[in-house]
């Protein structure tokens, strides 16, 4: 017999006392006499489970705590007041260096000649493609609109590599 065998036989005796690390109530299952054809079974299974009245005790450690040391420079500051005060008080820290989401913040942010020349180079590679084609608006339609998607390209040093527009 091969490991994951299936065997199937109608005649298979089963072995009830073979898991003795289970506990079983006993004669809970009692089998009528019969003859292979009509096999009476009458069961009188009871519902209730052993149950073990004492709880596991727990185990505390023995080993000593350690409390851990961030070094001489580290500082913890405690801030009081509820997050949505502070995010107002402190938003100006979340643009620092942060890209533009929109096509017009692209073009009113200090970095304007190298988003126009990444939007210029994105769209120079649609047409160079033949990605798309320009034709005439169909009467009583509207142009769909586009989103932008604007990122620095950073080197490992952490210097900008490029402008990229999508």
């Amino acid at each position: 017999i091969a490991v994951h065998t299936v065997i199937e036989s109608r005649d298979a005796i089963f072995d009830e006392n073979r898991f003795t690390s289970i506990p079983r109530p006993k004669d809970l299952v009692s089998f009528g006499t019969g003859q292979g054809d009509g096999t009476i079974v009458r069961s009188n299974i009871s519902t209730c489970v052993p149950t073990s009245s004492e709880s596991p005790v727990l185990r505390r450690s023995k080993r000593g705590r350690i409390e851990k040391s961030f070094g001489p420079e580290f500082q913890i500051y405690l801030v009081e007041g509820s997050r949505d005060e502070i995010v107002v008080q402190y938003s100006y820290c979340y643009l620092v260096g942060d890209e533009p989401r929109t096509f017009s913040e692209a073009m009113a942010s200090i970095d304007v000649a190298f988003w126009k020349e990444a939007v210029n180079d994105e769209m120079d590679s649609i047409v160079g493609n033949n990605t798309y084609f320009l034709t005439d608006l169909p009467p009583g339609c509207k142009a769909l609109g586009c989103k932008w998607i604007f990122t620095k390209k950073m080197k490992i040093g952490g210097a900008i590599d490029k402008f990229k527009a999508r």
